[in-house]
């Protein structure tokens, strides 16, 4: 099942042009965007951020702990620079999180500068929200195993097959970014089921009706040569209401029978 969510979700990452030594291109971006950065060179940080965005889903191992901080620095001084201050501190918040003894160097952020700032404001809560799903082999999440994400903060995340392969690496900062992926087998629920049939035959019962209807126009329509002349216009009228009768209820059919199959559970 995994296989088949690996080519809908991760395989147009996969079939890019990957470095041969993913987590090494990784490393080297990350280092190269922080160093331009210090350096305000803003074509180098445009070329390491494309780098390194092009290597995390490229990832098929385990990311240590000094990959997963240096990732979390590198999206905090890419946010920031994007201007995206709330997505700088979650990002802030995973580096004070997983690692408490390190502060920025004057060479990135001087006292007082912005970036300290977003720093020391940085979220180090730890409530956490479950993964409702997940693959055969569980998850990594920022290099450790579980089956919750934080919720105020960034986090690396990393998807496991049966055979304890990497099959899915992401950087997300809510639960909400993390890809929907569906590991149950295909076919509705059972309640998704009813709902079908419910449909269903209300469908049928409205498409009778509907015909039932245009049988009474249709029939009226085609002896209106033995109805007596005073009573010719009301035959008339009474045979198109049932005709405009069949048009709105079979309509409604095709619509209630439509909308039930689109129904989610």
């Amino acid at each position: 099942m995994w296989s088949v969510l690996l080519a809908s979700f991760a395989s147009p990452a996969l079939a890019a042009d990957c470095p041969d030594d993913p987590i090494a291109e990784v490393r080297s971006a990350a280092d190269d965007l922080e160093s331009a950065f210090t350096q305000l060179d803003d074509a180098g940080f445009d070329a390491a951020k494309k780098r390194l965005d092009a290597a995390i889903p490229c990832v098929t191992t385990p990311l240590e702990l000094r990959d997963v901080l240096g990732l979390h620095r590198a999206e905090a001084l890419a946010a920031f620079v994007d201007g995206d201050m709330v997505a700088s501190k979650k990002s802030w918040g995973a580096v004070r999180i997983l690692n408490p003894s390190w502060t920025p160097p004057d060479s990135l952020a001087p006292p007082g500068h912005l970036l300290r700032q977003l720093f020391e404001q940085a979220p180090t809560d730890t409530d956490t929200q479950a993964l409702e799903l997940a693959p055969d082999g569980g998850w990594l999440v920022d290099g450790r195993r579980g089956d919750a994400v934080p919720a105020d903060r960034a986090f690396v995340l990393q998807g496991i097959d049966k055979d304890g392969n990497i099959v899915y690496t992401g950087y997300d900062r809510s639960l909400a970014e993390v890809p929907l992926l569906d590991f149950t087998p295909p076919g509705p629920s059972p309640k998704g089921k009813k709902m079908r049939l419910f449909g269903s035959i209300a469908g049928d019962a409205l498409a009778l009706a509907a015909g039932g209807a245009a049988y009474a126009h249709f029939n009226t329509a085609s002896h209106l040569d033995t109805v007596p002349y005073d009573k010719f216009d009301s035959t008339v009228t009474a045979g198109n209401v049932a005709g405009w009768s069949a048009i709105v209820l079979g309509a409604g059919a095709v619509g209630l029978t439509t909308g039930a199959w689109a129904v989610k559970w």
